[in-house]
């Protein structure tokens, strides 16, 4: 079901975002990632997981 179509059966607006809010979904989605990576630890303590 495409996505407008969910909100209009829900009756929910649909946000208007501006070129400033794209650019800081994009930054801070990069930067979230980053601090997950530089915090990420496997089971084992080591830094890659074992399978």
């Amino acid at each position: 079901m495409p996505g407008a179509e969910a909100l209009a059966k829900t009756g929910i607006e649909a946000m208007v975002l501006s070129y400033k809010d794209g650019l800081a979904l994009i930054i801070g989605t990069s930067g979230m990632v980053g601090l997950g990576i530089m915090v990420y630890r496997a089971p084992n303590g080591s830094w890659t997981p074992t399978r």
